[in-house]
């Protein structure tokens, strides 16, 4: 925080995913994970993940988007372009993406 005049610093998002829990494929979950992301101030941060792209004719979209971990089912062949923003309440991190090829 800026409480003691030094100027605050914002947060770092640091979009991952889990292998072992996700299924790359049509109809399968890919399960993200944010919880590496931090504050260097040491504040508590609030989670953003977007859906930036997916293959025509896909709606895919990120379930508990707010969360540090989160999800998405695929539901066409494509690529999947997920991003990463979090927050300290006055800061935001830039975009850290993570791009996904779904055969």
């Amino acid at each position: 925080n800026d409480c003691d005049g030094i100027e605050a610093a914002a947060p770092v998002a640091f979009a991952d995913y889990s292998p072992a829990s996700s299924s790359f494929t049509v109809g399968g979950m890919v399960y993200l994970d944010g919880s590496e992301s931090f504050d260097p101030d040491g504040g508590a941060l609030y989670y953003a993940w977007t859906m930036d792209d997916v293959p025509a004719g896909s709606s895919a979209y990120v379930i508990s988007p707010s969360s540090s971990t989160a999800y998405f089912y695929p539901d066409a062949v494509g690529i999947y372009n997920v991003s990463l923003v979090v927050s300290d309440g006055m800061l935001e991190s830039s975009p850290s993406r993570i791009t996904f090829e779904i055969e």
